[in-house]
């Protein structure tokens, strides 16, 4: 791991560890109003672990989106007019799934509701 990613692990950990003691803390208050503090500074660092998660999420997510779906395709569109939408691998060649109402291909009758053997 690069320094960079583990000061951030390490920093990851710490806040979490800080939180823990926050947590037992407040399980150690007799009621409400000696919690409330503690509530609210938990509540106040776990936003804001999850905004900075997010902008780092966000940070990695928005310069692939961009490089994806900003260059044109370089192929041309379809006769029909409509582009082809396309996943990460191409399943065209696959046969379609059958309908659970359906026989099976060896001729037993649907799948849904357990066994279709004639007892």
């Amino acid at each position: 791991m690069s320094d960079h990613t583990t000061i951030e692990l390490m920093t990851v950990v710490a806040k979490l560890r800080q939180q823990d003691q926050l947590v037992f803390r407040m399980s150690q208050c007799q009621s409400w109003e000696a919690m409330r503090p503690i509530f609210a500074e938990l509540l106040r660092d776990t936003m804001s672990r999850m905004n900075a998660e997010s902008d780092r999420i966000r940070a990695l997510l928005v310069p692939e989106i961009r490089r994806v779906y900003a260059t044109p395709p370089q192929e041309d569109p379809p006769s029909h007019g409509h582009p082809r939408l396309a996943g990460p691998r191409d399943a065209s060649d696959l046969a379609p799934l059958r309908q659970l109402d359906q026989p099976s291909g060896d001729g037993r009758g649907p799948t849904r509701g357990g066994s279709t053997d004639d007892d």
